[in-house]
């Protein structure tokens, strides 16, 4: 692995500690407070994803939307669990919303739609206290980047960087996809 994502393993031990003991009160307000500075760069998320994804600027407002509709949506299940969690079942799928940190976590994002399968991840990981490493495609890395960067530069998050943004090839990936240090992994793609 490279020297960046050993460092931010250190790191995510120390916002890990700050995440842990954070009341839902604190997260929730850090989570408004992010959202306010991401849609600052609305525009230019757009403008990014709809070049790199070779979308038109309405199809890339309209995920922009998406992405804004999952944040609050995270921010709305911090508020009503209140420490607790919700478990989701159906025929197809059994799922448990965590409101605590688990770890670091791993986003493999495809390049077709990369800011509405970010958001149906990133706001819930950083709801419950968790860094993420963002692993976007080689194809359109601009928006996921710039995401990433506005994200570890939000004063409402300035204790530690939570969200790392990395283009690796196939053999850095399968060496993070087999870490000890990943807790969870969300991959979407074939």
């Amino acid at each position: 692995m490279d020297a960046d994502v050993i460092g931010w393993f250190k790191a995510c031990e120390s916002y890990l500690g700050f995440t842990a003991v954070e009341n839902t009160k604190a997260r929730v307000q850090r989570m408004n407070s992010l959202l306010s500075h991401i849609l600052t760069f609305k525009d230019e998320l757009i403008e990014l994803e709809s070049v790199a994804a070779n979308k038109t600027l309405a199809e890339s407002k309209a995920e922009f939307n998406v992405f804004l509709s999952h944040f609050k949506h995270a921010i709305k299940l911090l508020t009503d669990t209140q420490k607790s969690s919700i478990v989701f079942e159906s025929k197809v799928l059994v799922a448990q919303d965590y409101t605590f940190p688990i770890g670091p976590v791993l986003l493999i994002v495809p390049y077709n739609f990369p800011l509405v399968v970010t958001a149906e991840r990133l706001p819930y990981a950083l709801a419950s206290g968790c860094p993420v490493l963002l692993k976007g495609s080689e194809i359109a890395a601009g928006c996921l980047s710039l995401l990433a960067d506005i994200i570890q530069n939000c004063p409402a998050v300035s204790c530690s960087f939570p969200v790392l943004f990395k283009n690796f090839g196939a053999l850095e990936t399968s060496a993070l996809v087999n870490s000890d240090y990943i807790r969870m992994i969300s991959f979407t793609g074939s």
